[in-house]
């Protein structure tokens, strides 16, 4: 009718969408339209006669129900809420506008409604009709949630979501099916006989139809200005929340308790929606109560013949709202408080968690952060922070019904990182150790940790073998991290080699030398002829260790050493110099050494011999080198002199025979000996064989060849010599004395004949003066007209 059309368009309504985060689903109206199956028999059963005639006249009637379903929607399994309408059990239908509309406008939140029909008839003076009217509304109630349990596949709805509930008489049904048990029934509802005979009803869930299921067990009640006959039948520990609606004056069912009708005694005693409530309250059973102060019955107005009499009230839009928000408690997920880090650091990666629901999605928000999750509708979701500051996240799980749980929120306060820097990347080389640093944090740990000295300082001595990148993470007083890297290139060491051990001698110059580096530098630089260059000239006098440093293009060092051993030369000595006649054959000799080498060896027996007979031919220096047993070389030297023979001859000058000048004579006659006789002259006194051998200032001596000669007595040679020289010896001042009385010839001369005074005198005295000669042997030859006469003077 109009009226229900203007009603349905007071609340709006909006499209949901199943896997959208903002799901409005029961709590607004999301569904275009509804669509409506009427007619649904859902049971069948004996029902009193209209108009009534007894409780034991009965008809069997079919009982049907009206569904009304979201149109489009493709939930496989959705919340249901079953409506009884109103009407003191004798009068309504399941087309009552004011249970229709709210079926529909339900319908278009998302739930799945029905409206049903429920047998009517009693006798209202008589309490135990009242009693049976009741219990068969009880009954078929019951049937109808059956129903739905049996087909809730057609009908796609959860079977443990049925809400029921009902307008007046509805509610009054609806509240003894939730909470009265079968102990509970009315002794009227068995059989009984006269004066009101009456057939005995069943059990409550024995009537209508058969299918096998609990009608008790539902989720929550909707009581609209209804009542119960005992309050006591709701007991401690009963789980079905009530939501009450009730006017203050109500005159048809009681706001407190009483009699229905206000004054109709016969009908039974009933306690209405305030007991209800305050009993709930006392064994904390959860339910809400709206009291209209100053307010009727049916508050959201009055139906008569199925349809609002001047429209509803203006209860009407805030009692359906307070009906779906209080649906909505039972349907929404109870999402629990979420779980996590409630202080973490810039970027780190965080877990949270809310507890995870069979069919639920969750939809989370983050500020600050992004979430990492590959699937972010989960219960459990990772975060990366990147935001500092106090943030937060916020979820709302979404449930297999498709509601919307309460927005949960929890505060993230996010630190920023400490600002970690260290030192600029290195070079160094292998087995080098060098100082790494790192600063901006109040904790430190240096990884890896290999070839470190102090892994947890924020500054430590490093000393890899081989390259490594050492990253530093810090943290600071929040237990944030940074890190913070560094490379440490290890070069090798370059490969310096130098020549072997060395033995030389002292005064040796030998080339060492070294490779395997850009630069170099020997030490120490002693006896080096270039201390810098790989190959150089070593002439250390002493035993010396050289080592060479190599330094490559890295700046790496390496080392490499050589000992040079300095032999001492051997003492070679030789004996001292010689003079020699030529012709003679001397020894010479030499020590000090192992083996020996004279030079030149012309005219040497042995050459490498220490002694050997030596026969030169003409004056020669030989030179005795000697090698001892490392090798090592001496020399010395000596010189040979050699001394020509002395030219020998014999001449005759009057009855004189004169030889060479010499240093000592030896005169032989006949070859004897002529004892005494050694001057360079003599006078024979016989013919015969004249030799004389003369010696030289150098000991040489030769002998002349043989003179004949013939002796002569000439007539003015005197036997006596007249000429006399006096003092002889003397000191080259001396006299010569002539008895002859006559002119006398004077020559001096000197051993080697040479001429060196000469006078002709007539004096008989003649002084003479060669003082001023060297000391020596003189001869003077004096002649006269009588005779020749030679003498030797001598001066010292």
């Amino acid at each position: 009718s109009g009226l229900i059309v203007a009603f349905l368009l007071l609340v709006p309504y909006f499209q949901l969408n199943a896997q959208n985060c903002s799901s409005a689903r029961y709590i607004d109206r999301v569904f275009d339209s509804v669509t409506v199956t009427t007619d649904v028999i859902y049971a069948n059963a004996p029902s009193v006669t209209t108009p009534y005639v007894a409780e034991n006249v009965t008809i069997n009637i079919d009982l049907k129900l009206d569904v009304f379903e979201p149109t489009g929607d493709t939930l496989n399994k959705r919340p249901l809420v079953i409506l009884a309408f109103g009407g003191g059990f004798l009068i309504g239908a399941k087309e009552d506008e004011d249970i229709r509309a709210t079926c529909d406008s339900l319908a278009r939140l998302g739930y799945v409604t029905a409206s049903i029909d429920y047998r009517l008839g009693m006798n209202i003076l008589v309490t135990t009709s009242a009693e049976r009217a009741v219990y068969r509304a009880i009954q078929d109630y019951s049937a109808a949630v059956r129903y739905f349990k049996e087909f809730a596949t057609t009908y796609s709805i959860d079977t443990n979501y049925i809400f029921i509930g009902g307008v007046s008489a509805g509610a009054i049904t609806s509240l003894h099916l939730a909470f009265a048990e079968e102990s509970d029934r009315p002794v009227s509802t068995f059989s009984s006989s006269f004066p009101n005979p009456a057939p005995d009803l069943g059990c409550r869930d024995c009537s209508g139809n058969s299918y096998n299921h609990s009608s008790t067990n539902v989720k929550a009640v909707i009581n609209c200005w209804g009542a119960m006959g005992d309050v006591n039948w709701i007991e401690p520990g009963e789980d079905v929340p009530i939501i009450s609606f009730h006017g203050d004056q109500d005159a048809i069912v009681p706001y407190d308790s009483g009699y229905p009708f206000t004054a109709m005694t016969t009908m039974p005693y009933v306690y209405g929606s305030l007991p209800i409530s305050q009993h709930a309250d006392s064994i904390g059973l959860y339910n809400e109560f709206y009291p209209f102060p100053g307010e009727g019955h049916n508050v959201w107005g009055t139906v008569v013949n199925n349809l609002f009499v001047g429209g509803p009230t203006g209860y009407f839009q805030p009692i359906l709202h307070s009906i779906s928000d209080f649906l909505f408690l039972f349907i929404k997920p109870n999402t629990d408080s979420i779980t996590g880090d409630g202080m973490v650091c810039l970027n780190d990666t965080s877990t949270y968690s809310v507890n995870n629901t069979t069919g639920s999605f969750y939809c989370w928000t983050v500020n600050g952060g992004t979430i990492v999750s590959t699937d972010s509708t989960q219960n459990t979701i990772d975060v990366m922070w990147n935001t500092t500051g106090q943030n937060n996240i916020i979820v709302r799980e979404i449930n297999k019904f498709q509601a919307i749980g309460d927005t949960q929120s929890f505060s993230v306060m996010i630190n920023p990182l400490p600002t970690i820097s260290v030192a600029n990347d290195l070079s160094i080389c292998v087995g080098d150790t060098v100082t790494i640093f790192g600063g901006g944090a109040s904790t430190y740990l240096w990884s890896p940790a290999t070839a470190l000295e102090d892994p947890a300082a924020d500054t430590t001595k490093a000393y890899p073998t081989t390259s490594t990148t050492y990253t530093l993470t810090g943290s600071d007083s929040n237990n944030c991290k940074a890190e913070d890297s560094m490379a440490i290139t290890v070069n090798s060491l370059p490969n310096v080699s130098v020549t072997n051990d060395l033995s030389i001698c002292i005064g040796d110059t030998v080339v060492i030398i070294g490779s395997g580096a850009a630069t170099y530098q020997w030490s120490p630089t002693t006896a080096l002829e270039d201390a810098t260059s790989g190959s150089t000239n070593a002439y250390p006098t002493t035993s010396t260790t050289y080592t060479l440093t190599g330094i490559d293009s890295n700046n790496c060092v390496a080392k490499d050493s050589l000992t040079i051993s300095v032999n001492s030369l051997p003492s070679v000595s030789v004996t001292n110099d010689l003079s020699i006649c030529i012709g003679d054959t001397v020894v010479i000799n030499g020590s000090g050494a192992a083996t020996y080498q004279w030079s030149p060896t012309t005219a040497l027996e042995d050459a490498t011999s220490a002694s050997t007979n030596a026969y030169p031919a003409t004056s020669t220096t030989y030179t005795l080198t000697g090698s001892d047993s490392n090798n090592c070389v001496a020399k010395d030297s000596l010189a040979i002199t050699v001394n020509p023979l002395p030219v020998v001859s014999i001449q005759e000058q009057n009855d004189t025979l004169f030889a060479d000048m010499g240093y000592s004579y030896q005169w032989y006659h006949n070859d004897t000996a002529m004892l005494g006789i050694n001057s360079s002259y003599i006078i024979p006194q016989q013919s015969g064989s004249y030799t004389v051998v003369v010696t030289d200032t150098n000991g040489c001596e030769a002998a002349s060849t043989a003179y004949d000669y013939i002796y002569v007595n000439l007539p003015f040679i005197r036997a006596n010599n007249p000429i006399k020289i006096y003092p002889n010896p003397s000191n080259g001042i001396f006299t010569i004395h002539n008895t002859t009385s006559r002119g006398m010839d004077i020559k001096i001369t000197d051993i080697l004949g040479k001429t060196i005074y000469s006078r002709k005198v007539n004096e008989e005295d003649w002084g003479v003066d060669i003082s001023t000669l060297p000391k020596g042997t003189y001869i003077i030859k004096l002649t006269t007209d009588y005779c020749n006469t030679f003498q030797k003077v001598i001066t010292l």
